[in-house]
């Protein structure tokens, strides 16, 4: 049976890997300093216990003259269940052979229970392990969880075989900022084959740097590890390179129509109408925006169709444009100017359209004086009634305004007025607003001026220099009555006829005097 349990336990031992040492000449202490085929087991007579059997070490291991302190580990899988259930076993079953001599140390139980230790600083170069004790039971099921590694139980993390490939192997994984996956999700993704076994079940995380980064964009490393029943052990780095690649949104009203010369609208404008946001900048505003196109901004003051042109960057230099079309119109028809109703008596010269439209002026915001452009339409006879004229104008853009006036044609002076026609200087009349100009008439007509209604002042559209009317009504008896005022023409002045006259005379007598004096 000796053989036996030998044979089953060397047919997991594997070749010794050598220890690797790092740039400041320390032992990697991941690296398993026994080699399974350096063990034997052998029997011996214990007293007390009667035949025992244990691992020896056939050849010492060479240690490094920087390290200080060896650590040596051993799985609870070597001894019976109720083996180490006292808190503290007082039997040895380590054995350290210092090439000087042999001491022994105890076996101390991990907190967890599931292994057991024990560290000791060389004296030496070479260190062997001696007489671990183990049992019949326990062979056939025993693995290979035995590990001596430079270092104290500190850096202790987990049985590796010294055919573990410890150089980890490296991926990189992209991934989007939006479409985050846990460590878990990745290792999904992953497989691995021991021997033509598929081991993707054993694979682990010893190390997730990207879990409590993942709101933050970066490289992060989460490493996986993989073994065998041997404790045979690979390890794969992935770096994930969490990067964003999603633009910002540019969001607002991308259409304005504006009135030419009414509304006042630029490209800073449009900007602060716009909102922006992004996925990962949240600090991002519209103040980011950048203009990069703009049609419009030197071309607003002209009817057309334009645009500008945005574009904003995210930190992870994704890009967004977004164009505002504004379209220009005129819309604003043009305003006229001028009386409601003309009054002209019977006895009047006939007054001509032509005549009537000095009366008138048109203003257009954009085009500005369109009066040249007024156009009437319409006519009336020369008797009583009141006759209906059409003026319109329109501007470059062809918005069109018309209204509708009366020629109000009277018949002579009524009845009612007994005094002679009311006559008043252009000067004085120009003075008086309308209140005045019915206190004015109150006066004259001895009628109360509440009852006093001024229908036209014509020498708000005739010149000075020509005579003008107001006229008026009136009620009296119960009878609406008209009338008018006759608005002198400004006088112009004689002082230049005079002087002009006299140079003439004076010219004229020196040179009879001088033709006189020659010719005798």
């Amino acid at each position: 049976m000796k053989k036996i349990y030998s044979i089953l336990f060397l047919n997991v031992l594997l070749l010794l890997q050598g220890v690797l040492i790092n740039a400041e000449g320390i032992e990697d202490p991941r690296r398993n300093l026994i080699d399974l085929t350096n063990l034997v087991v052998k029997d011996y007579q214990t007293e007390g216990l009667g035949n025992t059997r244990s691992l020896e070490m056939v050849n010492p291991v060479v240690v490094s003259e920087n390290q200080t302190w060896y650590t040596f580990v051993i799985g609870k899988e070597f001894f019976p269940d109720d083996y180490f259930q006292t808190p503290d076993p007082t039997e040895d079953y380590l054995y350290i052979d210092w090439g000087v001599g042999i001491d022994n140390y105890k076996l101390i139980r991990s907190a967890d229970g599931n292994y057991f230790y024990s560290f000791f600083g060389p004296e030496s170069n070479s260190l062997r392990i001696d007489h671990v004790m183990i049992f019949d039971e326990c062979l056939e099921s025993m693995p290979a969880s035995i590990m001596l590694y430079a270092g104290k139980i500190e850096d202790f993390t987990k049985i590796y075989s010294v055919k573990s490939n410890l150089t980890p192997q490296v991926g990189y994984y992209l991934m989007d900022y939006d479409q985050l996956k846990s460590p878990a999700d990745i290792l999904g993704e992953l497989s691995a084959i021991d021997e033509n076994s598929d081991v993707s079940n054993h694979i682990i995380i010893t190390q997730d740097d990207f879990t409590p980064n993942s709101s933050i964009l970066g490289e992060y490393l989460i490493r996986y590890e993989v073994s065998d029943r041997v404790f045979n052990t690979s390890i794969y780095d992935i770096y994930v390179k969490l990067v964003d690649v999603t633009a910002p949104v540019i969001e607002g009203t991308n259409n304005h129509t504006i009135e030419l010369g009414v509304d006042n609208l630029n490209a800073e404008d449009i900007k602060a109408l716009l909102s922006v946001s992004d996925n990962y900048d949240v600090q991002l505003s519209n103040n980011d925006l950048v203009l990069i196109e703009d049609t419009f901004s030197d071309s607003q003051s002209q009817v057309g169709t334009y645009k500008v042109v945005y574009e904003l960057s995210d930190s992870s230099l994704n890009k967004a444009t977004y164009q505002v079309n504004i379209e220009v119109v005129d819309t604003t028809k043009p305003v006229i100017d001028g009386p409601l109703e003309v009054f002209r008596y019977t006895t009047d010269p006939f007054i001509t359209l032509e005549e009537i439209k000095t009366y008138f002026s048109a203003y257009d915001i954009v085009d500005g004086d369109v009066s040249s452009a007024l156009i009437f339409e319409g006519e009336y006879p020369n008797i009583p009634g009141r006759y209906p004229l059409t003026i319109s104008v329109h501007d470059s853009s062809n918005n069109t305004q018309s209204t509708t006036i009366y020629v109000n044609v009277v018949d002579g002076i009524p009845p009612e007025f007994t005094t002679s026609e009311l006559i008043i200087s252009f000067d004085a009349l120009s003075s008086m607003d309308d209140e005045a100009i019915k206190a004015w008439l109150s006066d004259k007509l001895m009628v109360n001026a509440e009852a006093i209604e001024i229908l036209l002042n014509e020498s708000k559209y005739t010149e000075a220099s020509k005579s003008s009317y107001v006229y008026y009504t009136f009620e009296k008896d119960n009878r609406l009555n008209y009338g008018r005022i006759t608005v002198q023409a400004k006088e112009q002045s004689i002082l230049p006829a005079i002087i002009g006259i006299s140079v003439i005379v004076l010219n004229a007598g020196f040179t009879v005097f001088y033709y006189k004096k020659h010719k005798f």
